[in-house]
Formats: structure tokens, C-alpha cells, sequence
């Protein structure tokens, strides 16, 4: 997503797999390379970069599994009509399925990444085909490539149980973020743990291991870098957001910004969501009036919570949207670091030496 930022701050110990954001599949089976007006688009560009190569290269040098994802979107009329037409007929599903693994073998990488989102309700029974059909494939090239899908917090039609049995996803990574937007009418947690009105990562957890029979083994929760920002009517937490030509429009707040906000305004934290927060007084411009703008982001705090409650939960482990976005800070990975290989130090003075009144 954040291709130079990224190769900066990524710390390829901490990393089984990065997952390269996006080539897009079409309504008929093909990954499109060139849009109707002649334009490349940004990620098919990326992708063929010396820079994409040199990073793939690294990462997979040190043992990380490199993934394009393979990325179609039903969030409008338009899309949802294409998504509908690759997946409900079988040979734009089969086109699809060759199109990938000749991508997979010429260029290099380790597998994909399928981000279909949302699914729409009359094809979620030929997804999970579309993924049988796609892991058959890899395992004739070779069965150690690695498949992952996607899925939106609400777990909508998408059948977790059939897409991770063994014939399915290696994983399925649910996207642990969205529970808030800048569209949002209050101001919290774009991934609150608890809390959040009663849209949580909890629930989502929860809900995702009924479907599974309390296996958290094939499921991964992706964690945000990032937050909004909200013009609010007050400094309180959970403010009624503001609208109005001079208040300013809410914004997305990726941490290395977000943090910025926080050394203006005082970092809070609410301790039921998870999540670092800040409000300060701000003008959107010169001759506007002052309002205050809130801004819910995740810190080291706020995600080392959320990474235990994972762990704690047997999911398999947790992912980042998107590295890069801590703009080559160390703390976040810190924060990584000390949940997967916590160290204790034994050595003088840091023990824990008993005392001989004698």
C-alpha cells in the first residue's frame, strides 16, 4: 500500500507474510493491467517495480512470504454487479483461478491474498468455490503457496467454517478496522475492543469463532495504523461531530500524524475501546472560528491490547494495515516485538535478588 515507507520501517523478524495492496480482478476472470482509458493502474504498476523486486526479494531472503492481493469490491451498484458476474459463472471463476497462478509463477511470489469485500448474498456459495478452485491450483504448482481471504468486520456471507477447512484458505484475516469513518456521527475508535456502541473487534472475534467451532487456528485479526481526525462539538470523549463549510471535514489520521495531534492536544486513553485519543482546539482556516477536532488513533498502548487480546483468543496472530503508515517509528514494532518474544532480563541489577539480613 505504502510501498517506499514501508521497505524503510518493516521489520522482517516479526513478519511471516507481507501482503502487497492491490491488483484488481475484472467481471470477467482477468487481472487488469490497463483501465479503459489507457491508464495503468497504480498498484499492476507497483508491482512491477525495481522497488517492489528489491523488497520481495529481501523479505523473502529472510524467510517472509511475499502476496499480492488480489482485490474486488461490491460496495456500490457498479461493482457489486462485476463481482456478481466473475463469481457466479464458473468460467470467469476458472478464468481467474489461471490468470492468478500464471501471475504466481512468473512473477515470483509466494501465493495471494483475496480481498473480495463485501460479498453479496447470492454468490457466497461460488466464493467459497472460487477459493476450493484457486487452493486445488496452487497445490498442482505447489502446495506450500500460501492463500488467504479477507473479510469485513460484520462477517457478512462470508461461510469462515468452509473457507478455512483444509481444502480452503490458509487463513482468513478479518479486518479488525471500519467500526468507525470519517462519516461517523461521533467521534471513537475506528477499532474499538470493547465498547464502540456495540460494534467491536471483541464481537467480531467472537462471532468468527462460533462459525469455526471455537478454532482460532485459521483466523488472523488485521489491526489499524491508523484513525480520524473530527471537527466536534466538544473536547469530551465521544463528541457529536460537527459539519458545516468552516469546521473543517473529518480526515483519516495515520499514526505518524495522529501522534503529532496527540503532542498538541494531551494524549487520553479510553480504556473499554483500546484506543489513544486526543482533542485541540484547530481552525480550517484563517478567518474560520475555532472548533475543537478530536482525533482516535492507535498507539502502542491501544494495539499491544489488542495483539494480547488475539493471542489470548488462539488466533494465529495479527496483522498491520498498514506498515509504513508509523513513518519509520520504532515504537509500534516495539510494541509487536514485546507481545510475540517477550525477554525477561535475569542478569544484575534487573533480577530479582534475595537479601541476606546475615
Amino acid at each position: 500500500w505504502l510501498l517506499d515507507d514501508a521497505a524503510s520501517s518493516m521489520d522482517s523478524s516479526l513478519l511471516t507474510i507481507a501482503a502487497f495492496h492491490s491488483v484488481e480482478a475484472s467481471q470477467d476472470g482477468g487481472l487488469v493491467a490497463k483501465k479503459p482509458n489507457g491508464d495503468v493502474p497504480g498498484g499492476w504498476s507497483a508491482l512491477r517495480s525495481d522497488a517492489f523486486a528489491a523488497l520481495k526479494e529481501e523479505l523473502q531472503a529472510a524467510g517472509v512470504k511475499v502476496v499480492p492481493v488480489v482485490q474486488r469490491t461490491a460496495w456500490t451498484d457498479g461493482t457489486r454487479k462485476r463481482a456478481v458476474n466473475l463469481l457466479s459463472k464458473k468460467k470467469n471463476r476458472t478464468a481467474l483461478v489461471e490468470r492468478i497462478v500464471q501471475f504466481v509463477k512468473a512473477r515470483g511470489v509466494d501465493g495471494v491474498n483475496l480481498d473480495f469485500e463485501p460479498i453479496p448474498a447470492n454468490v457466497a456459495e461460488q466464493y467459497v468455490m472460487l477459493v476450493r478452485e484457486l487452493r486445488a491450483a496452487f497445490d498442482e504448482v505447489d502446495p506450500e503457496l500460501h492463500l488467504s481471504v479477507d473479510v469485513v468486520p460484520g462477517l457478512e456471507n462470508y461461510d469462515l467454517a468452509a473457507l478455512t477447512a483444509d481444502d480452503a484458505a490458509d487463513l482468513v484475516v478479518i479486518m479488525g478496522y471500519g467500526y468507525s469513518t470519517r462519516d461517523s456521527g461521533v467521534a471513537r475508535s475506528t477499532a474499538p475492543l470493547e465498547g464502540g456502541a456495540g460494534s467491536n473487534l471483541s464481537g467480531s472475534v467472537a462471532a468468527a469463532l462460533e462459525q469455526t467451532g471455537g478454532d482460532g487456528g485459521g483466523l488472523m485479526l488485521a489491526l489499524p495504523w491508523y484513525g480520524y481526525s473530527w471537527p466536534t462539538q466538544n473536547a469530551a470523549p465521544g463528541s457529536t461531530v460537527r459539519s458545516g463549510d468552516k469546521v473543517g471535514n473529518p480526515a483519516t489520521a495515520i499514526y505518524k500524524d495522529a501522534i503529532r495531534g496527540a503532542v498538541k492536544g494531551g494524549r487520553e486513553y479510553d480504556e473499554e475501546q483500546a484506543s489513544a485519543w486526543t482533542a485541540y482546539a484547530d481552525k480550517s482556516c484563517s478567518s474560520c472560528p475555532a472548533t475543537w477536532r478530536q482525533v482516535w488513533y492507535d498507539d502502542p498502548d491501544s494495539f499491544s491490547a489488542k495483539i494480547g487480546y488475539a493471542l489470548d483468543q488462539g488466533l494465529a496472530g495479527v496483522g498491520m494495515w498498514a506498515p509504513g503508515m508509523d513513518g519509520a517509528r520504532e515504537e509500534m514494532w516495539w510494541a509487536l516485538r514485546n507481545q510475540l518474544q517477550p525477554r525477561l532480563d535475569e542478569d544484575p541489577p534487573n533480577g530479582s535478588p534475595a537479601l541476606d539480613p546475615e
